[in-house]
């Protein structure tokens, strides 16, 4: 992702290369998300966000 879109947006506009590496990033891991659904397991989700 970054190899191929970062040179790309670097050459038209190198300020707006953080923002658009994470916003592909961002899309990339909700179509995944998505696709897997059905093996997301949230049972460990609560003592993941608890701080101790």
């Amino acid at each position: 992702m970054a190899i191929v879109a970062a040179p790309v947006v670097y050459f038209f506009e190198p300020r707006f290369v953080p923002g658009t590496i994470t916003l592909v990033g961002l899309v990339l891991a909700l179509i995944n998300m998505w696709q897997y659904r059905s093996q997301i397991s949230f049972r460990g989700l609560g003592a993941a966000c608890r701080s101790q």
